[in-house]
């Protein structure tokens, strides 16, 4: 969600900032500000509602002579977008900038005292609370570091704030940390220090960062950072972590859109997924790289998937999997509601996260449920040490790069490519595969890469088909088994890129409501490739056919007998039934991206969107 950015160093301090919030506009934002400090020792704000190019324009008149500075994009809670509302905020003497990413639960008690006391607050937000306190604490004699964290201390709920100051005190920016608040780094380069939400801004700049963790708080001054304890005031030893990340990954090339171009970049995702973890003649699945408990894991009874959204999809699909390779009982939850229940786990439950940003507040707060209750936790992550690697007992890097666009597509393949290679382990550790030839298995795995690339050359066919299908407002999209959460994930996608109502149902469902909205009005797209399940999905289509629906089918190279009853086909092909989702999945996401570019909407920022979602 929020974007924050901070730089303290000997370059134009503005245009660092601006940069920074540019890579940051994939996190999904509404309103957009910087503040920076001048060589005079004047704090100049300027920030609107709208997108960077709204920024840019009103940037003109900002000072250039600029020490040092923080930035930020809002992603609105508290408080419609205005620029009022908009962050940077400042206290009443116009000596304090604060940007924010969070919930302040307390908010409305702080507000009250500060308004009491004499304090104009001039937003709507929570945010706006945190100058005005740092201010008092000033007053009464306070420095700017004991003052906030003063503050940190009296803010409720997960937050993570960024503060700068007109000061003659060696620290100029202030950070820290509380709760399952988003993600700050420190980013370390030659004569200058950055401060983040995430390593995006960063990468262009350095390689060497410094990940706070919740209920620390970080003092950057001109040639040094100071870590401490926000409890206790302890001084902290953390050490800075090497990133090498391609800077490449951030940028679009020849490609007119992120999105577009992250779905053509999956079948090298999926390779990096498999790299050297999968083996062949003799078959082997090498996981070392991940830090599983091999003892603890051959005692687990059950296991709980959990995420959020797309994540969530690519569990629902890896349940199927790793059931049918280990035979252990295996459930899904949804993140937010998990989080908030009573589960009934223990030492020998195993909860396994797909949280592929390591940020999303309710995998998060699920995840330190099931810390409490002693289960083994191992997250699936694009993002090394973030929050959900430091919770989980184990990860699993998915590496696929850098994603910009909101729509997840490249990390959500990766995602299902983890889960099938750790059920593959987890069978093969417990020697409970069943009638599965584990050498083919993992050559047919191996092959995916190029039948997703014969699915990419055929991009050209969903140009006519999307705008054909743009004109409608709402869509049934039906599968059945492993296919099933491609449907409601191919559902999200609509949803997310083109505004169109759109469920996913398993296709038994239909008789038992949905097959009463059935007209010319509403496509239905059925995912019925030539596997075990075909006959139960052709009844399911002959039954729409019947009732005159409108029917789109996604089925396998070859299949002559469709033509019957599809207004409209799309060829997968030929691949293992286990192994089907990889390509079933790719052909809705084209299908949505075109879509909703044909309804002239900006597919890699939906509207009030996120690509991490790190408040409640």
């Amino acid at each position: 969600m929020c974007g924050i950015i901070g730089y303290l160093g000997n370059q134009d301090t503005k245009n660092i900032l601006l940069n920074g919030l540019k890579k940051l506009e994939y996190r999904g934002y509404d309103s957009i500000g910087i503040a920076t400090i001048t060589a005079s020792q004047e704090l100049s704000i300027t920030k609107t509602s709208g997108k960077f190019p709204t920024l840019k324009k009103a940037i003109v008149d900002h000072p250039t002579n600029n020490l040092y500075g923080i930035g930020h994009t809002r992603w609105a809670t508290h408080g419609k977008p205005s620029k009022t509302n908009s962050h940077p905020h400042s206290d009443c003497t116009q000596k304090i900038a604060v940007v924010h990413n969070g919930i302040i639960e307390n908010y409305q008690e702080l507000r009250e005292k500060l308004t009491i006391s004499g304090h104009n607050i001039v937003s709507e937000t929570d945010s706006e609370c945190i100058p005005h306190i740092i201010e008092d604490y000033i007053a009464k004699g306070h420095s700017i570091s004991q003052a906030t964290q003063l503050t940190a201390s009296r803010l409720e709920g997960s937050n993570a704030v960024v503060v700068s100051h007109i000061t003659e005190d060696p620290v100029k920016l202030i950070a820290f940390k509380s709760g399952n608040a988003g993600g700050v780094v420190i980013g370390y380069s030659k004569n200058a220090t950055f401060v983040a939400s995430d390593i995006t801004p960063l990468i262009e700049h350095t390689s060497q960062f410094t990940y706070l963790n919740s209920g620390e708080i970080a003092y950057i001054s001109e040639n040094n950072v100071e870590f401490k304890s926000l409890k206790t005031s302890d001084v902290l030893q953390k050490e800075k972590v090497i990133l090498q990340v391609n800077n490449k990954s951030t940028q679009k090339g020849t490609y007119k859109h992120y999105m577009l171009k992250e779905i053509h970049e999956q079948p090298q995702s999926i390779v990096n997924t498999m790299k050297d973890r999968l083996f062949t003649a003799p078959a082997k699945i090498d996981l070392s790289d991940c830090n599983l408990d091999i003892s603890r894991l051959k005692n687990i009874e059950r296991i709980i998937l959990i995420g959020m959204g797309s994540s969530l999809h690519a569990a629902m699909v890896g349940k199927i999997w790793i059931e049918q390779f280990t035979g252990i009982p295996v459930d899904i939850d949804n993140a937010s509601e998990f989080r908030y229940r009573n589960p009934v786990i223990n030492e020998n439950t195993l909860v396994i996260s797909v949280c592929q940003s390591g940020e999303t507040a309710d995998t998060l707060g699920a995840m330190e449920i099931a810390k409490a209750k002693k289960a083994y936790q191992i997250t699936l992550t694009n993002y090394l040490e973030t929050q959900s690697t430091r919770l989980a007992n184990s990860y699993i890097h998915l590496r696929t790069g850098t994603e910009i666009g909101v729509a997840s597509t490249k990390t959500f393949l990766s995602s299902m490519a983890a889960l099938f290679i750790l059920g593959l382990f987890l069978g093969n550790e417990r020697k409970t595969i069943p009638n599965i030839n584990l050498n083919q298995t993992i050559l047919s795995l191996n092959q995916i890469p190029e039948k997703l690339n014969q699915l990419l050359s055929q991009e050209s066919l969903y140009t006519p088909l999307a705008k054909t299908l743009s004109k409608y407002r709402n869509f049934l999209i039906l599968g059945r088994g492993l296919n099933y959460p491609i449907g409601m994930e191919g559902a999200l996608k609509l949803k997310e890129l083109s505004y169109i109502h759109a469920e996913g149902y398993p296709a038994g469902e239909l008789k038992h409501g949905p097959i009463s909205l059935i007209d010319q009005n509403i496509p239905i797209i059925a995912i019925a490739p030539q596997d075990s399940l075909y006959p139960k999905m052709m009844t399911t289509i002959s039954e729409i056919a019947a009732r005159n629906g409108n029917i789109i089918v996604l089925t396998t190279e070859g299949n002559t007998e469709i033509k019957n009853f599809a207004e409209h086909i799309i060829y997968l092909p030929e691949i293992d039934e286990l192994l089907s989702p990889f390509l079933t999945a790719v052909p809705l996401q084209l299908l949505s991206y075109y879509v909703g570019i044909s309804k002239g909407y900006n597919v890699d920022q939906p509207r009030h969107l996120a690509k991490s979602v790190t408040v409640e």
